[in-house]
């Protein structure tokens, strides 16, 4: 009998090897910044860049998943946030320095509408950070190449702009 679906979380590129789960045993690869399982079904490929963003209207709660899930919070189902790319007005300013990036906003970020958390998917990587009302957004980001910046707020909803 096998299982229709095994969930790995793995940190690291580069790395071959093998992970038990309860009876069997499962190989993994980890090539291109994809992660193939076999043994299961016909090999399913898990990429970054199928990045999907669940976001709670209650609680703020961020869920992300590499391909469509059913998730719930608060007592609801939650709907796929759907990425929009920023208009002029929206778009954060990207300054290059040394090895980071220096990325600043001037959304203003008030009690009832601010950019709850921003999220850098470059290489294979996702990086997330939280931000504050009534805090300046400032972040440095490590330059690894070009990649995808996503934010949040509310009034807004989920925003994209390419690196």
């Amino acid at each position: 009998e096998q299982s229709s679906e095994v969930w790995l979380v793995l940190q690291g590129m580069g790395l071959d090897g093998q992970v038990s789960y309860p009876t069997q045993k499962y190989s993994f690869q980890i090539e291109d910044s994809a992660v193939e399982l076999r043994g299961i079904k016909p090999s399913r490929r898990i990429k970054m860049k199928n990045i999907h963003f669940y976001t709670c209207p209650s609680c703020e709660n961020i869920v992300f998943s590499t391909g469509e899930a059913g998730v719930s919070c608060c007592g609801r189902t939650l709907p796929e946030s759907v990425p929009k790319e920023a208009n002029d007005k929206q778009r954060m300013t990207i300054e290059k320095m040394d090895n980071e990036y220096f990325i600043t906003s001037n959304h203003p970020m008030k009690k009832d509408d601010y950019i709850s958390f921003s999220a850098f998917l470059v290489n294979g990587q996702l990086m997330v950070n939280s931000h504050y009302p009534e805090w300046n957004l400032e972040l440095r980001l490590p330059r690894k190449g070009r990649g995808l910046l996503y934010w949040y707020s509310k009034k807004d909803g989920l925003i994209f702009q390419k690196i």
